[in-house]
């Protein structure tokens, strides 16, 4: 490690205070195209009615009548399904307060910035399944824009920079950012905070990790990354850096302290993750049992094959990261794909992988060549396509 940390450090851009305009142009053009490709399959997807009339049972006669206020019908339906509905109760509720115990499913497995955001929203809404679809698609809109910036910031040249808003708002599970999920909160601040570091604003930092570790687990990640970025850069700072280091976890040891509260164990947070089938074991684990039946692609809510593919992928991109002296990047996602893979499956591991951005840099990266890019776009878009109709049809293994 310290051959690769004492080694010439990338170079960092300085960023005009009006380059956010760019940066906001980009980020509008690649939420447009993707969410307006995602609305569009679900709600024909939600309007799709098979008919198989007598004589003819083995073909499907489709038809799709598209209703006024079809769109807003769509949305609020599929706003509530699976984690939203979790995240709800919270909003709604707040967490169950009852002795803790794994028999049954709890909302205690949800980190509440995202809810109490929510809760917030509607407020000024009025509605919560609106307040929630608002607030998730703004942060992904403004978590686009922070994601240019980084990027630029980071070294990318203009091309490179709108190819990693892209990859991120193309990704085949980039649906979940459209929802009253946790996706889109969590990038805006883990690329935020990662964005203060190289500005060296460690306030903002401090406080944009914090909000991170309110949000989810991988929120503390962002403490060992960060400071692998400090680090080689340590000579001539105060302890500014480090103060704001060490407040990272702050957003976490609150949520354990509501945990303790409500159920006595302040760790509920990862207990009752037994509850989903979810039980601590070697990383290697989940790819090593999809060795065993290489054949099936999907299985109920684990499509296996997305899930492989992404898994590995994100494991090139952390060796891509390191290679481009990138160590605080590879750190982050190495962290961030080894947590959930401990838990036993690669369920959701295409999702949780969506809540990383520096595999969205690292695929900007890999896709330069222009020919490259057309192929992985066209890939990545008729995925997400297909993903997104699935979890509007409600296929188990496109709501994971």
């Amino acid at each position: 490690m310290s051959s690769v940390i004492t080694a010439p450090l990338p170079a960092v851009r300085d960023l005009p205070v009006m380059d956010w305009l760019r940066s906001l142009r980009v980020a509008l053009i690649a939420y447009a195209f993707s969410r307006g490709l995602i609305l569009a399959v679900w709600v024909l997807s939600a309007q799709l009615h098979l008919d198989h009339p007598p004589g003819r049972e083995q073909q499907a006669m489709p038809a799709a009548e598209i209703a006024p206020g079809a769109l807003a019908q769509t949305l609020r339906n599929l706003a509530l399904y699976n984690d939203g509905g979790w995240y709800l109760t919270i909003a709604e509720h707040g967490y169950e307060t009852r002795p803790f115990d794994a028999t049954r499913l709890a909302n205690w497995a949800f980190f509440p910035l995202h809810p109490l955001l929510w809760r917030a929203t509607a407020a000024l809404v009025g509605d919560l399944p609106a307040a929630g679809l608002w607030l998730a698609n703004l942060a992904f809109l403004a978590a686009l824009v922070v994601l240019h910036r980084l990027a630029l910031a980071l070294g990318r040249d203009a091309a490179g920079s709108q190819r990693v808003v892209f990859a991120l708002a193309l990704f085949p599970v980039s649906y979940f950012c459209a929802l009253p999920w946790s996706e889109s909160l969590f990038l805006l601040l883990s690329a935020g905070a990662f964005l203060a570091a190289v500005r060296e604003r460690w306030g903002w930092m401090a406080l944009l990790g914090m909000l991170a570790t309110a949000t989810r687990l991988a929120g503390l990640f962002l403490l060992p990354a960060l400071a692998l970025w400090v680090w080689p850069r340590r000579h001539g700072l105060s302890a500014r850096p480090w103060l704001a280091l060490a407040l990272i976890p702050l957003g976490l040891i609150a949520f354990m302290l509501e945990l303790h509260v409500a159920t006595g164990n302040a760790l509920a947070f990862s207990g009752i993750q037994a509850a989903w089938g979810r039980h601590p074991t070697f990383p290697l684990e989940p790819i090593l049992a999809i060795a065993q039946q290489p054949r099936l692609a999907i299985e109920d809510w684990n499509f296996r094959w997305l899930n492989l593919a992404v898994t590995l992928g994100g494991a090139a991109a952390v060796v891509a990261l390191w290679r481009r002296r990138e160590p605080a990047l590879a750190v982050f996602l190495l962290l961030g794909l080894a947590a959930p893979l401990a838990s036993g499956t690669l369920m959701s591991m295409a999702r949780y992988a969506l809540g990383l951005f520096p595999l969205a840099l690292v695929i900007a990266d890999l896709t330069a060549d222009r020919a490259v890019e057309r192929g992985w776009f066209a890939l990545s878009t008729a995925l997400l396509a297909l993903m997104s109709a699935a979890f509007a049809l409600g296929m188990t293994f496109a709501g994971a």
